[in-house]
């Protein structure tokens, strides 16, 4: 879709996504409050372990759980034993912005 802030570039649409099971968990990594006198806001940091290596999740993905939305922050990683190939998992790090 046309990007309302740049009407010669374009942006993705939320509007119809493609949607993905993943399997994996999350790892609690901090949260913090930033409070001005205008707007309280959250901000929840988690890594998201996944079993599949080969997972499609992006940087700039969504990912939605138990009535949170999350982003992906930053590029996923799924590091490979130098020596076997061996990928175990792949680590996302997903942030929540509340307020």
């Amino acid at each position: 879709v046309v990007d309302p802030y740049n009407p010669q570039t374009t942006v993705d649409s939320w509007t119809d996504p493609d949607e993905l099971a993943l399997e994996g968990y999350f790892e609690p990594n901090s949260s913090t409050e930033q409070l001005d006198p205008v707007r309280n806001k959250v901000v929840t940091v988690y890594l998201l372990v996944l079993w599949d290596p080969d997972a499609d999740v992006r940087r700039g993905d969504r990912i939605v759980h138990d009535d949170h939305v999350w982003r992906v922050h930053g590029f996923p990683s799924a590091p490979k034993n130098p020596f076997t190939g061996w990928q175990p998992h792949k680590y996302v790090r997903i942030v929540e912005e509340v307020g």
